[in-house]
């Protein structure tokens, strides 16, 4: 049986947590758009180019179509050199006429108008929300396209909840990486395979399954590792409370969106599956249609969390928001969403 972390007062290791009655689907999968460019396409001639550019302008090269045959009378001979200037004459007046069409159809279109800074537009937000809900939360928002940094109590440590699980996922696609993990290994007792308990951890935030692969990894084991990593207000432990901060979400969001996490195969697969979450009543409610998010939420003991990728028209930026404890848990989807609002208005330029 799958159990759900969604306002369960439950810390996702070993006790069941209550199912919603139904959680809304429909997070659209982030995508990133490259301005068009004009001229010639051709496919990538290495891995990881998208496409190279081919100038139009015409290569022509001067030979005389008789060299090297018919031996030729001295008048010949003149008359084939005159004639073969006249040709290379016009052969390159015609590229001089073409290369100002050329060089105007290889012009790459404006491109969009950047995120705006992370900076004095957004730290009135942030510091806004603890303000109004009268809760205490940190909350870190990052532009991915200039790593400006904005947040209130980044380092203020917080019940992680099932935040938890992205740093067991993590560990588990590493695994994988190296090969001491296979996506066809029995995941403990949890009834499934390690690619199934991952989709199930993350997308409906399964605590079966985030027990049994944090076991898989060990618990403690992992503590050094994070923090050498930088994630020095995390911890898992086998025993007793996770625990993190915005600052340690984020960072590891934007390292998974720069690539420089895991693998590229198992960067993709993460996001998918992040992109694929089912839990959407908070930072997903804020967002305009055409707008996408990936993202991982948690909620234990009055502890409630939302932390993703969110992908516009402008670009993408990352925002981890960690809050409790709520005197009313199920007040706090409304105050993520507008606040979520005003942060994508604001960082889009709307």
């Amino acid at each position: 049986m799958l159990t759900i972390d969604f306002m369960s007062g439950m810390d996702g290791i070993r006790r069941p947590a209550a199912s919603p009655a139904r959680l809304r689907a429909g997070t659209r999968t982030a995508a990133r758009r490259t301005p068009p460019t004009r001229g010639i396409i051709v496919p990538a001639m290495k891995p990881g180019v998208a496409n190279q550019l081919i100038p139009t302008v015409p290569n022509y090269a001067v030979a005389s179509p008789f060299a090297s045959r018919l031996p030729l009378p001295r008048f010949a001979a003149v008359f084939a050199a005159i004639a073969l200037a006249g040709w290379g004459a016009m052969a390159f007046a015609g590229s001089a006429v073409r290369t100002p069409a050329v060089a105007a159809s290889t012009k790459v279109a404006p491109a969009p108008a950047p995120l705006a800074p992370a900076s004095d537009t957004i730290t009135p937000l942030l510091a806004a929300f603890q303000t109004k809900t009268g809760v205490p939360a940190g909350i870190v928002v990052i532009n991915l396209q200039t790593g400006a940094t904005a947040g209130t109590n980044p380092d203020q440590v917080f019940t992680s909840a099932s935040l938890y699980k992205l740093f067991v996922a993590e560990a588990i696609y590493r695994g994988i990486d190296k090969g001491s993990i296979r996506a066809g290994d029995r995941a403990g007792n949890a009834g499934y395979n390690v690619a199934n308990c991952l989709k199930y951890m993350i997308t409906i935030s399964d605590n079966a399954c985030g027990a049994a692969l944090g076991s898989m990894v060990g618990w403690d084991r992992q503590n050094q590792r994070l923090h050498d990593a930088g994630y020095t207000n995390t911890w898992l432990r086998a025993q007793g409370t996770q625990q993190t901060s915005a600052a340690d979400v984020a960072t590891f969001l934007k390292r998974l969106y720069d690539g420089t996490l895991l693998s590229p195969n198992s960067t993709k697969a993460f996001m998918e599956l992040l992109a694929a979450q089912k839990i959407n009543n908070r930072l997903p409610s804020g967002l305009p249609t055409g707008a996408s998010i990936a993202h991982k939420t948690g909620d234990l003991d009055g502890y409630v969390h939302d932390a993703g990728i969110v992908t516009g028209p402008n670009g993408s930026y990352v925002i981890a928001v960690t809050t409790g404890p709520w005197r009313h848990p199920a007040n706090a989807a409304a105050h993520f969403g507008e606040l979520s609002r005003q942060v994508y208005a604001a960082m889009q330029g709307n």
